[in-house]
């Protein structure tokens, strides 16, 4: 008679995969400004309704990386925050709420400031919309070989 043992494989922990900084970072944000009430997505939104706006979009476009002390790296990790609204003035007021839910944004960094605020139009199809675009510069340190 054969008996089937149920042993546990071993966990080897240098394997193990651990979730990186900068998707904990961007994740955490989706969370925080998700409270705002208002449909967000990370990087892209391929379609969208006038009926889902106001749209939050959130990139994390570019991780510059500079050696901090022998083994420490310290990221500066720039993130965009794409706010798509009907109009001026609803655009103004999502922007004022974001900012505001901003301030109390906590996370896995160091230090977030602000670098920057654009408005432009929007077209798509016959439709027009206001598109701001917020720029962040979120700096965090990893180990080395770590993102």
């Amino acid at each position: 008679m054969i008996t089937e043992l149920n042993i546990p494989p071993l966990k080897d922990e240098s394997t193990e995969l651990k979730i990186l900084r900068r998707d904990l970072i961007i994740n955490d944000l989706k969370t925080h400004l998700e409270q705002l009430n208002h449909q967000t997505e990370l990087f892209n939104a391929f379609t969208f309704e006038p009926s889902d706006l106001p749209l939050i979009i959130i990139k994390d476009t570019k991780d510059d990386i500079t050696p901090y002390a022998l083994d420490v790296l310290e990221h500066k990790l720039n993130v965009e925050i794409n706010l798509i609204a009907i109009s001026y003035q609803n655009g103004n007021e999502i922007l004022k709420n974001v900012l505001n839910s901003l301030r109390s944004f906590k996370s896995k960094f160091q230090m977030i400031s602000l670098n920057g605020i654009d408005k432009s139009n929007l077209q798509i199809y016959d439709n027009e919309y206001i598109l701001i675009t917020i720029e962040l510069l979120i700096t965090y340190k990893t180990d080395l070989w770590e993102a």
